[in-house]
């Protein structure tokens, strides 16, 4: 045979070593680690950080990829960028069944970020693709914007909004948590206080 072992190392000539067991496989390496090498070169690591399972790429730059058999061909599933902090790219979408929380901001189709140094939304790109923004309700229900102060009371949830009603096709604009202009199905707006119109009103 083409197997040598030598103190806490078994080499194989040539070809593949394949351990087949009649139970499981099991890699118990006391000192928490079980690394991945090719030519000599440690390129990732299994590790036991507190009871923690971490998986770690160790070659500088280079990323963790999730390829899976979609139909008979490889696809990639997910690819972390270890040369941009970690950053995710799914192939296909994902499904979060929880909350997702984003600490910084969200941009939708490649766009740029407006204002510097806030928490932003932002909705297609630089070129001729359009953008937007579009909230789905039951017919029975509504689909709204609220605007929010960090006060606890539940008024201050919404203290501005803007609201659809899909009953009965209306728009609702709101400040201090009150509706102040609805608009109908038919277009004529109702204000319940004062219009001020300083370039005059044409009827």
């Amino acid at each position: 045979d083409n197997i040598t072992i030598d103190g806490n190392e078994i080499d194989v000539g040539s070809g593949d070593l394949t351990l087949d067991v009649a139970g499981n496989i099991v890699l118990d390496a006391d000192g928490g680690e079980v690394d991945i090498a090719d030519g000599g070169t440690v390129i990732g690591r299994f590790r036991n950080v507190s009871s923690n399972f971490r998986i770690q790429s160790l070659v500088s730059d280079k990323d963790i990829v999730f390829v899976g058999n979609d139909g008979g061909s490889d696809i990639t599933a997910l690819t972390l960028d270890m040369s941009a902090a970690g950053a995710a790219t799914f192939n296909a979408g994902a499904t979060f069944n929880g909350t997702a929380t984003i600490s910084t901001d969200l941009n939708v189709g490649g766009a740029v970020k407006g204002n510097a140094g806030t928490r932003a939304i932002s909705v297609g790109t630089a070129g001729s693709v359009a953008g937007g923004v579009q909230l789905w309700a039951a017919t029975n229900q509504q689909s709204f914007i609220q605007f929010g102060d960090e006060a606890g009371t539940a008024a201050n949830h919404y203290r501005g909004y803007l609201a659809y009603n899909h009953s009965n096709d209306s728009m609702s604009l709101g400040t201090s948590s009150s509706t102040r202009v609805t608009i109908d199905s038919s277009g004529a707006a109702t204000f319940t206080g004062a219009v001020t119109a300083n370039a005059g009103v044409v009827v």
